[in-house]
């Protein structure tokens, strides 16, 4: 019921047309239904295909208004699917941190970590390097539609390998297949387009899977060190000045 009580009502409504004012006052009468619907979720790894489809609504940012450069995509899902994603993001990270599984160079979607603290660490690198006589050198590197071109097959398998248990994998593998979405303009949406790949835009759930997709990219370099914050990395390392 707290999940439900605590929704923001502003939020933008799925294509089930089921609003987060309606979920949220309706919370004492229906909280029993939503729970037995996640548990089912999680008992037999499957998501209801309906929450798996995304209304993409173009929001404006500048220039040509004829120019679909100038526009930024807004994934919209079911607030009721991100009942369930917040279920799933408090066992996973309870997970996570238990067994100490993430990246300790990873600050992306993390509790207590943030881009200040990316920042801070960076720059403490930095003076560090400075004191000792050394410039540092840095590669920034900013990947292109991340989220959109991770492939779920190799998703799953990195989930594998953090000991994840069958059943997880089974509604983790669910979760991320059979996706749709629509643009809607107005009142007008276009057909159906199937999502093969990458992790759910507008999702919590979307965000995390992919800081684990790249988890291990520390460990694949060895003359230089690495942070990061999500899809955003700086590759570094020390230089002697002349």
């Amino acid at each position: 019921m707290n999940q439900l009580k605590v929704l923001k009502v502003k939020k933008a409504t799925g294509l089930d047309g089921i609003s987060a004012r309606f979920l949220k006052d309706s919370a004492t009468v229906i909280a029993s239904t939503v729970k037995f619907l996640v548990n089912l979720s999680l008992r037999t790894g499957n998501v209801p295909d309906d929450w798996k489809k995304a209304r993409v609504v173009p929001l404006y940012n500048s220039g040509g208004r004829k120019n679909m450069d100038n526009y930024r995509p807004i994934s919209i899902l079911p607030v009721l699917s991100k009942v369930l994603e917040k279920a799933v993001n408090f066992q996973l990270q309870q997970y996570l941190k238990k067994f100490g599984l993430q990246s300790p160079f990873q600050s992306g979607f993390r509790q207590y970590h943030s881009t200040e603290s990316v920042v801070i660490y960076f720059t403490d690198e930095i003076r560090r390097n400075a004191d000792a006589g050394r410039l540092t050198g840095a590669l920034f590197v900013d990947l292109k539609k991340a989220f959109d071109t991770v492939p779920h097959k190799e998703l799953i398998s990195e989930l594998e390998s953090f000991g994840f248990t069958e059943n997880s994998i089974v509604w983790f593998n669910n979760y991320l297949s059979n996706r749709s979405q629509v643009v809607s303009l107005g009142n007008d949406l276009s057909d159906f387009l199937t999502v093969e790949n990458g992790v759910p835009q507008g999702s919590i759930l979307g965000p995390v899977l992919f800081t684990l997709y790249v988890n291990d990219l520390p460990s694949c370099i060895d003359s230089s060190k690495v942070i990061m914050y999500a899809d955003n990395t700086v590759i570094y390392f020390p230089l002697h000045s002349q």
